[in-house]
């Protein structure tokens, strides 16, 4: 009995530590490519986007939520007539891009055996805005920078290792000022997303 006793002890100390790291969650990690249209709610001209960006989400298994980066880039360019007093109506062509730098978390919900993730973020958001406006071959160019908060709220089906979906995204709390003239980037956006599980 004695015997019986102490192989059931050495065992537990050998084998208990082997089961409780089988039960940790495993580490993931999602790249994602998302393509898009921003309708940048403040501006009356050059306000409508086509977004291009990299998402990046982390986790090593015990977190609640994954840490969660994306850098996008954007651009437009439309005409415009403008009244200068004095000088009479000009077409004016304006020329925007936008680049973002975003850091926050990101909540997954596995349904259907992980097959089905709608998912929810939000966090911090950098952009830099430079915007040329045109008069017959002549361009003046001003940028400026702010920092503003962002959310999102999508869904992605899974097959494998490989995934889409779609995804609606804001940005709110920027303030920018140009030759004067203050206004912001913020923005709502519309758009579907790609990548891979690594």
């Amino acid at each position: 009995m004695k015997t019986f006793v102490a192989v059931i002890t050495i065992a537990s100390f050998l084998f208990a530590p082997q089961f409780a790291r089988a039960e940790e969650p495993a580490a993931q990690s999602n790249l994602t490519f998302i393509i898009g249209k921003a309708s940048i709610n403040d501006w009356k001209v050059s306000n409508d986007h086509t977004v291009y960006g990299l998402e990046a989400d982390y986790n090593p298994g015990s977190w609640p939520v994954n840490a969660f980066g994306r850098i996008s880039s954007s651009n437009a360019s439309e005409n415009a007539y403008v009244y200068i007093p004095g000088y009479g109506t000009y077409n004016v062509n304006y020329q925007t891009k936008i680049t973002e730098i975003s850091l926050g978390a990101r909540k997954y919900f596995d349904l259907n055996n992980g097959m089905v993730r709608p998912h929810l973020s939000a966090g911090v958001s950098n952009v830099s805005v430079e915007l040329t406006p045109s008069i017959s071959g002549l361009s003046l160019s001003a940028s400026d920078s702010s920092t503003g908060f962002f959310g999102d709220a999508g869904v992605r089906f899974t097959v494998d290792r490989f995934f889409a979906g779609v995804n609606f995204r804001i940005l709110t709390g920027t303030g920018l000022s140009f030759w004067g003239a203050s206004t912001n980037a913020n923005y709502t956006m519309w758009g579907v997303t790609f990548g891979i599980k690594l």
